[in-house]
């Protein structure tokens, strides 16, 4: 899949979301998101990247998961200690 960029032009960068999740993570179990100021030969979206800054580090519990059947991916709710609750995908989060 090509990813356009912000003036409709197309991008070559990989997009983590492209390849199938070979992780499954529990609710319940803790987990710390990744720092996405160390992300290396992984690419990530402009929307992703600001999504993840304020989060990056962070460690909270899985609330929910969900399965995206169509592109054979997980996503998260993770809660954190503020009463602040995030969505990630398994790639974001580092079980602890």
């Amino acid at each position: 899949m090509k990813q356009l960029d912000l003036f409709g032009e197309e991008s070559n960068l990989p997009h983590k979301r492209d390849h199938p999740a070979t992780i499954t993570l529990d609710v319940g179990k803790r987990v710390k998101v990744r720092d996405v100021t160390e992300v290396e030969g992984n690419a990530l979206s402009i929307e992703d990247y600001y999504y993840l800054l304020p989060f990056r580090n962070r460690k909270g519990v899985i609330e929910s998961k969900r399965q995206n059947i169509q592109k054979n991916l997980y996503t998260y709710v993770v809660a954190f200690d503020t009463d602040v609750k995030g969505c990630f995908y398994g790639a974001d989060l580092i079980t602890l």
